[in-house]
Protein backbone atom coordinates (compact mmCIF):
# COMPACT_ATOMS: atom_id res chain seq x y z
CA UNK A 1 0.00 0.00 0.00
CA UNK A 2 1.07 3.47 -1.02
CA UNK A 3 -0.64 5.21 1.39
CA UNK A 4 -1.98 8.72 1.07
CA UNK A 5 -0.20 10.20 -2.75
CA UNK A 6 -0.33 13.19 -4.30
CA UNK A 7 0.47 16.95 -3.37
CA UNK A 8 0.96 18.15 0.39
CA UNK A 9 -1.90 20.35 1.89
CA UNK A 10 -1.71 23.84 2.05
CA UNK A 11 -4.89 24.47 4.03
CA UNK A 12 -6.64 22.15 6.56
CA UNK A 13 -10.25 21.64 5.67
CA UNK A 14 -11.58 23.61 8.68
CA UNK A 15 -8.70 26.48 7.77
CA UNK A 16 -10.63 26.66 3.90
CA UNK A 17 -14.06 26.58 5.93
CA UNK A 18 -13.41 29.25 8.12
CA UNK A 19 -12.08 31.77 5.30
CA UNK A 20 -15.26 30.96 3.12
CA UNK A 21 -17.36 31.35 6.15
CA UNK A 22 -15.80 34.67 6.78
CA UNK A 23 -17.23 36.52 3.46
CA UNK A 24 -20.91 37.34 3.17
CA UNK A 25 -22.87 34.66 1.30
CA UNK A 26 -23.72 37.22 -1.48
CA UNK A 27 -19.81 38.52 -1.83
CA UNK A 28 -17.59 36.11 -3.42
CA UNK A 29 -18.99 35.69 -6.90
CA UNK A 30 -15.50 34.36 -7.65
CA UNK A 31 -12.91 31.88 -5.41
CA UNK A 32 -10.18 35.26 -5.70
CA UNK A 33 -12.58 37.31 -3.80
CA UNK A 34 -12.29 35.29 -0.26
CA UNK A 35 -9.08 37.42 -0.27
CA UNK A 36 -10.57 40.40 1.83
CA UNK A 37 -8.84 43.23 3.08
CA UNK A 38 -7.11 43.21 6.29
CA UNK A 39 -5.29 45.40 8.40
CA UNK A 40 -1.66 44.21 6.79
CA UNK A 41 -3.11 44.37 3.74
CA UNK A 42 -4.18 48.08 3.97
CA UNK A 43 -0.64 48.73 5.91
CA UNK A 44 0.80 46.92 2.45
CA UNK A 45 -1.43 48.95 0.07
CA UNK A 46 -0.66 52.47 1.87
CA UNK A 47 2.76 52.09 2.24
CA UNK A 48 3.50 51.41 -1.42
CA UNK A 49 0.94 54.29 -2.21
CA UNK A 50 3.20 57.16 0.08
CA UNK A 51 6.35 55.94 -1.62
CA UNK A 52 5.06 57.47 -4.49
CA UNK A 53 4.12 60.62 -3.25
CA UNK A 54 7.33 63.19 -3.82
CA UNK A 55 8.27 66.17 -1.50
CA UNK A 56 6.12 68.46 -3.24
CA UNK A 57 3.10 66.06 -3.16
CA UNK A 58 3.12 65.38 -6.86
CA UNK A 59 3.27 61.18 -7.50
CA UNK A 60 6.38 59.70 -9.68
CA UNK A 61 6.43 60.11 -12.73
CA UNK A 62 6.77 56.26 -13.08
CA UNK A 63 9.36 56.71 -15.96
CA UNK A 64 11.31 54.17 -14.62
CA UNK A 65 8.70 51.21 -14.10
CA UNK A 66 7.88 47.90 -15.81
CA UNK A 67 4.46 47.14 -15.31
CA UNK A 68 3.90 42.97 -16.15
CA UNK A 69 0.93 40.87 -16.24
CA UNK A 70 -0.52 37.75 -17.46
CA UNK A 71 -4.22 37.54 -19.24
CA UNK A 72 -5.84 35.03 -20.85
CA UNK A 73 -7.23 35.39 -24.12
CA UNK A 74 -10.45 33.67 -25.17
CA UNK A 75 -11.36 32.55 -29.09
CA UNK A 76 -14.69 33.89 -28.54
CA UNK A 77 -16.27 37.24 -26.85
CA UNK A 78 -19.66 35.06 -25.66
CA UNK A 79 -19.73 32.51 -24.47
CA UNK A 80 -22.22 29.77 -26.86
CA UNK A 81 -24.02 26.97 -25.39
CA UNK A 82 -21.10 24.36 -25.57
CA UNK A 83 -22.14 20.27 -25.25
CA UNK A 84 -18.26 19.62 -23.43
CA UNK A 85 -17.86 18.13 -19.87
CA UNK A 86 -15.63 21.20 -18.63
CA UNK A 87 -14.54 24.77 -19.12
CA UNK A 88 -10.94 23.61 -19.80
CA UNK A 89 -12.03 22.54 -22.99
CA UNK A 90 -12.52 25.92 -24.39
CA UNK A 91 -10.12 27.36 -26.13
CA UNK A 92 -7.68 30.11 -24.50
CA UNK A 93 -4.09 31.25 -24.32
CA UNK A 94 -2.13 32.98 -21.64
CA UNK A 95 -0.65 36.09 -22.59
CA UNK A 96 2.77 37.84 -20.83
CA UNK A 97 2.12 41.78 -21.11
CA UNK A 98 4.95 44.08 -20.60
CA UNK A 99 4.41 48.07 -21.17
CA UNK A 100 6.01 50.99 -19.48
CA UNK A 101 4.88 54.93 -19.36
CA UNK A 102 4.99 56.52 -23.14
CA UNK A 103 7.54 58.98 -23.84
CA UNK A 104 8.90 61.33 -25.67
CA UNK A 105 12.60 60.67 -26.95
CA UNK A 106 14.73 63.53 -27.65
CA UNK A 107 17.27 61.06 -29.43
CA UNK A 108 14.92 60.14 -32.30
CA UNK A 109 12.69 62.97 -31.59
CA UNK A 110 9.80 61.28 -31.73
CA UNK A 111 7.32 59.68 -29.38
CA UNK A 112 7.65 56.29 -27.46
CA UNK A 113 4.72 54.42 -26.93
CA UNK A 114 5.73 52.03 -24.18
CA UNK A 115 4.94 48.48 -25.64
CA UNK A 116 7.58 46.68 -25.18
CA UNK A 117 5.85 43.21 -25.74
CA UNK A 118 3.41 40.51 -25.49
CA UNK A 119 4.33 36.97 -25.72
CA UNK A 120 2.04 33.87 -25.33
CA UNK A 121 2.38 30.89 -23.14
CA UNK A 122 2.53 28.25 -26.14
CA UNK A 123 4.87 26.00 -27.70
CA UNK A 124 4.72 23.17 -31.02
CA UNK A 125 3.42 19.76 -30.17
CA UNK A 126 3.05 17.03 -32.30
CA UNK A 127 0.08 15.22 -33.32
CA UNK A 128 -0.18 12.25 -31.55
CA UNK A 129 -2.97 10.42 -34.03
CA UNK A 130 -4.17 10.95 -37.95
CA UNK A 131 -7.15 13.02 -37.63
CA UNK A 132 -9.51 14.43 -40.62
CA UNK A 133 -7.57 17.62 -39.93
CA UNK A 134 -3.89 16.72 -39.99
CA UNK A 135 -1.38 13.67 -40.19
CA UNK A 136 0.02 12.04 -37.28
CA UNK A 137 3.11 13.99 -36.46
CA UNK A 138 2.61 17.52 -37.52
CA UNK A 139 2.95 20.45 -35.37
CA UNK A 140 0.28 21.74 -33.53
CA UNK A 141 0.63 25.08 -31.13
CA UNK A 142 -0.73 24.33 -27.52
CA UNK A 143 -1.22 26.42 -24.64
CA UNK A 144 1.42 25.26 -21.64
CA UNK A 145 0.93 25.59 -18.30
CA UNK A 146 2.25 28.94 -16.16
CA UNK A 147 4.78 27.45 -13.78
CA UNK A 148 7.90 29.38 -12.19
CA UNK A 149 10.63 27.68 -14.42
CA UNK A 150 8.67 28.90 -17.18
CA UNK A 151 8.06 32.34 -15.78
CA UNK A 152 11.16 32.84 -14.81
CA UNK A 153 12.38 31.71 -18.90
CA UNK A 154 10.17 34.18 -20.16
CA UNK A 155 11.69 37.17 -18.03
CA UNK A 156 15.08 35.82 -18.93
CA UNK A 157 14.48 35.09 -22.75
CA UNK A 158 11.73 37.55 -23.50
CA UNK A 159 11.23 40.43 -21.23
CA UNK A 160 14.77 41.18 -20.44
CA UNK A 161 16.38 41.29 -23.61
CA UNK A 162 12.95 43.49 -25.20
CA UNK A 163 13.77 45.85 -22.28
CA UNK A 164 17.18 46.42 -23.71
CA UNK A 165 16.63 46.44 -26.93
CA UNK A 166 13.34 49.13 -26.68
CA UNK A 167 14.19 51.08 -23.66
CA UNK A 168 14.46 54.69 -24.69
CA UNK A 169 16.63 56.31 -22.20
CA UNK A 170 20.02 56.88 -20.98
CA UNK A 171 19.13 55.42 -17.58
CA UNK A 172 19.08 52.20 -17.43
CA UNK A 173 17.65 51.61 -13.51
CA UNK A 174 14.62 49.75 -14.39
CA UNK A 175 12.24 48.26 -11.77
CA UNK A 176 10.09 45.27 -13.43
CA UNK A 177 6.60 45.65 -11.56
CA UNK A 178 3.84 42.43 -11.01
CA UNK A 179 1.75 40.64 -8.67
CA UNK A 180 2.39 37.78 -6.33
CA UNK A 181 1.21 35.24 -8.44
CA UNK A 182 2.67 31.56 -7.26
CA UNK A 183 4.10 31.33 -10.53
CA UNK A 184 6.10 34.28 -10.55
CA UNK A 185 9.76 34.49 -9.86
CA UNK A 186 10.80 36.27 -6.76
CA UNK A 187 13.81 38.58 -6.02
CA UNK A 188 15.67 35.86 -4.13
CA UNK A 189 15.34 33.68 -7.55
CA UNK A 190 19.06 32.73 -7.79
CA UNK A 191 18.59 32.14 -11.52
CA UNK A 192 17.32 35.44 -11.96
CA UNK A 193 19.67 37.29 -9.54
CA UNK A 194 22.47 35.70 -11.75
CA UNK A 195 20.56 37.56 -15.05
CA UNK A 196 19.65 40.62 -13.41
CA UNK A 197 24.03 40.84 -12.24
CA UNK A 198 24.93 39.99 -15.87
CA UNK A 199 22.78 43.01 -17.12
CA UNK A 200 24.22 45.00 -14.22
CA UNK A 201 27.64 44.65 -15.30
CA UNK A 202 26.68 45.93 -18.97
CA UNK A 203 25.10 48.96 -16.95
CA UNK A 204 21.45 48.06 -16.78
CA UNK A 205 20.24 47.87 -13.11
CA UNK A 206 16.88 46.08 -13.13
CA UNK A 207 15.43 44.82 -9.72
CA UNK A 208 11.31 43.02 -9.18
CA UNK A 209 9.09 45.46 -7.56
CA UNK A 210 6.25 43.28 -6.55
CA UNK A 211 2.87 45.06 -5.76
CA UNK A 212 0.69 44.52 -2.90
CA UNK A 213 -0.82 41.29 -2.23
CA UNK A 214 -4.67 41.57 -3.75
CA UNK A 215 -4.52 45.00 -5.71
CA UNK A 216 -4.53 44.81 -9.30
CA UNK A 217 -5.48 48.47 -8.85
CA UNK A 218 -2.06 49.33 -8.56
CA UNK A 219 -0.37 47.49 -11.74
CA UNK A 220 -1.94 49.71 -15.52
CA UNK A 221 -2.12 46.70 -17.12
CA UNK A 222 -5.28 45.70 -14.94
CA UNK A 223 -6.39 49.61 -15.28
CA UNK A 224 -7.62 49.55 -18.91
CA UNK A 225 -4.99 48.32 -21.05
CA UNK A 226 -5.88 44.67 -21.25
CA UNK A 227 -9.53 45.66 -21.64
CA UNK A 228 -9.18 48.00 -24.80
CA UNK A 229 -6.69 45.34 -26.53
CA UNK A 230 -9.30 42.45 -25.70
CA UNK A 231 -11.71 44.48 -27.20
CA UNK A 232 -9.84 45.40 -30.49
CA UNK A 233 -8.82 41.57 -30.67
CA UNK A 234 -12.76 40.27 -30.48
CA UNK A 235 -12.61 42.44 -34.03
CA UNK A 236 -11.80 39.83 -35.32
CA UNK A 237 -12.54 36.02 -35.53
CA UNK A 238 -10.42 33.17 -34.35
CA UNK A 239 -10.73 29.32 -35.38
CA UNK A 240 -7.07 27.81 -33.91
CA UNK A 241 -4.78 29.13 -31.41
CA UNK A 242 -2.33 30.22 -34.28
CA UNK A 243 -5.10 32.71 -35.15
CA UNK A 244 -6.07 34.00 -31.60
CA UNK A 245 -2.59 34.67 -30.91
CA UNK A 246 -2.07 36.45 -34.72
CA UNK A 247 -5.08 38.37 -33.20
CA UNK A 248 -3.80 39.66 -29.74
CA UNK A 249 -0.44 40.21 -31.07
CA UNK A 250 -2.00 42.41 -34.20
CA UNK A 251 -4.37 44.23 -31.16
CA UNK A 252 -1.07 44.82 -28.55
CA UNK A 253 0.88 46.28 -32.30
CA UNK A 254 -2.60 48.82 -32.91
CA UNK A 255 -3.71 49.87 -29.88
CA UNK A 256 -2.78 53.61 -30.23
CA UNK A 257 -0.61 55.92 -28.42
CA UNK A 258 -2.99 58.52 -27.55
CA UNK A 259 -5.06 55.82 -25.70
CA UNK A 260 -1.59 54.33 -23.78
CA UNK A 261 -1.30 56.70 -20.59
CA UNK A 262 -3.09 54.54 -18.43
CA UNK A 263 -0.27 56.52 -15.25
CA UNK A 264 -2.54 58.88 -14.61
CA UNK A 265 -5.34 56.78 -14.06
CA UNK A 266 -2.93 54.37 -11.52
CA UNK A 267 -1.56 57.60 -9.85
CA UNK A 268 -4.85 58.67 -9.36
CA UNK A 269 -5.78 55.45 -7.00
CA UNK A 270 -3.05 55.51 -5.67
CA UNK A 271 -4.62 58.77 -4.11
CA UNK A 272 -7.87 57.00 -3.70
CA UNK A 273 -6.06 54.18 -1.42
CA UNK A 274 -4.68 56.88 0.86
CA UNK A 275 -7.89 58.53 1.07
CA UNK A 276 -9.32 54.90 2.30
CA UNK A 277 -6.39 54.40 4.17
CA UNK A 278 -5.27 51.06 2.12
CA UNK A 279 -8.56 49.81 1.18
CA UNK A 280 -9.96 49.48 -1.90
CA UNK A 281 -14.27 50.32 -1.56
CA UNK A 282 -13.69 53.20 -4.11
CA UNK A 283 -14.56 53.43 -7.90
CA UNK A 284 -11.92 53.79 -10.24
CA UNK A 285 -11.77 57.96 -10.88
CA UNK A 286 -12.33 59.55 -14.67
CA UNK A 287 -10.39 61.92 -15.29
CA UNK A 288 -11.57 62.88 -18.79
CA UNK A 289 -7.88 62.85 -20.19
CA UNK A 290 -8.80 62.92 -23.81
CA UNK A 291 -10.95 66.08 -22.97
CA UNK A 292 -8.45 67.71 -20.51
CA UNK A 293 -5.35 66.88 -23.44
CA UNK A 294 -7.43 68.55 -25.98
CA UNK A 295 -7.62 71.55 -23.96
CA UNK A 296 -4.20 71.32 -23.41
CA UNK A 297 -4.76 71.13 -19.28
CA UNK A 298 -3.67 67.96 -18.94
CA UNK A 299 -1.16 67.32 -16.00
CA UNK A 300 2.01 65.38 -16.16
CA UNK A 301 1.70 63.80 -12.94
CA UNK A 302 -0.95 63.56 -10.08
CA UNK A 303 -1.16 65.93 -7.10
CA UNK A 304 -1.94 64.42 -3.78
CA UNK A 305 -3.83 66.65 -1.74
CA UNK A 306 -1.46 67.33 1.60
CA UNK A 307 -4.21 66.80 4.12
CA UNK A 308 -4.65 63.15 2.43
CA UNK A 309 -0.97 62.84 2.29
CA UNK A 310 -0.95 64.23 6.01
CA UNK A 311 -3.70 61.96 7.44
CA UNK A 312 -2.31 58.11 5.92
CA UNK A 313 1.34 59.60 7.77
CA UNK A 314 -0.30 59.84 10.74
CA UNK A 315 -1.47 56.30 10.12
CA UNK A 316 1.25 55.02 9.11
CA UNK A 317 3.66 56.10 11.98
CA UNK A 318 1.03 54.88 14.54
CA UNK A 319 1.76 51.38 13.22
CA UNK A 320 4.23 48.89 14.39
CA UNK A 321 6.01 48.64 11.22
CA UNK A 322 8.30 45.58 12.36
CA UNK A 323 4.67 43.60 13.30
CA UNK A 324 2.66 44.21 10.69
CA UNK A 325 5.56 43.87 7.93
CA UNK A 326 5.77 39.92 9.63
CA UNK A 327 2.01 39.81 9.80
CA UNK A 328 2.24 41.02 5.56
CA UNK A 329 4.90 38.73 4.53
CA UNK A 330 2.49 35.64 6.09
CA UNK A 331 -0.63 37.27 3.96
CA UNK A 332 1.49 37.17 0.77
CA UNK A 333 2.31 34.13 1.48
CA UNK A 334 -0.98 33.03 1.88
CA UNK A 335 -2.14 35.01 -1.08
CA UNK A 336 0.57 32.94 -3.39
CA UNK A 337 -0.97 29.70 -1.93
CA UNK A 338 -4.76 31.03 -2.75
CA UNK A 339 -3.71 32.02 -6.15
CA UNK A 340 -2.23 28.36 -6.73
CA UNK A 341 -5.34 26.95 -4.94
CA UNK A 342 -7.63 29.30 -7.67
CA UNK A 343 -6.02 28.22 -10.82
CA UNK A 344 -6.23 24.84 -10.07
CA UNK A 345 -10.26 25.08 -9.45
CA UNK A 346 -10.03 27.42 -12.61
CA UNK A 347 -10.27 23.99 -14.62
CA UNK A 348 -13.36 22.43 -13.06
CA UNK A 349 -16.30 23.18 -14.39
CA UNK A 350 -18.74 22.94 -11.16
CA UNK A 351 -21.94 23.16 -12.66
CA UNK A 352 -21.54 19.89 -15.22
CA UNK A 353 -18.58 17.72 -13.87
CA UNK A 354 -19.16 14.47 -12.03
CA UNK A 355 -18.68 14.61 -8.32
CA UNK A 356 -16.51 12.29 -8.44
CA UNK A 357 -14.10 14.08 -10.53
CA UNK A 358 -14.57 17.37 -8.60
CA UNK A 359 -14.09 15.19 -5.63
CA UNK A 360 -10.36 14.28 -7.44
CA UNK A 361 -9.57 17.80 -8.56
CA UNK A 362 -9.75 19.11 -5.12
CA UNK A 363 -7.65 16.22 -3.62
CA UNK A 364 -5.02 16.93 -6.55
CA UNK A 365 -4.88 20.44 -5.63
CA UNK A 366 -4.18 19.50 -1.99
CA UNK A 367 -7.44 20.37 -0.22
CA UNK A 368 -10.08 17.93 1.47
CA UNK A 369 -13.56 18.73 -0.16
CA UNK A 370 -15.69 20.53 2.55
CA UNK A 371 -19.44 21.83 3.25
CA UNK A 372 -20.01 25.28 3.77
CA UNK A 373 -23.18 24.46 4.89
CA UNK A 374 -24.16 25.36 8.73
CA UNK A 375 -23.97 22.04 10.47
CA UNK A 376 -27.02 20.22 11.35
Amino acid sequence: MKGRVGRKKVFTAEQVKAKLLQVPLAQPTTLRSISERTDANKYGRMKHAVEFVGSTLELNDMLQFVHLDEKWFYITKKEPKRECKSKQYITKVMFLCTVARPRYNHTTDSWWDGKIGIWPFVEPVAAQRDSVNRKAGTLETKSITVTKDVYRTFLLDKVLPAIVAKWPYADHTIKLQHDNAGAHATPEDAKLKAALDTYKALGWYMSLAPQPPNSPDTNVLDLGFFAAIQSLQHRKSARTIDELVGHVESAFVEYPLARLNHTLTLQSCLVETLKLFGDNAYKVPHMSKEKEERKGMLPQNVSCPRDVFEAAKVRLDGVSYAKLDCFLAAELEEARCIDELAQALETIALDDDEPDDIMSALCDAGIDPISVEDDE
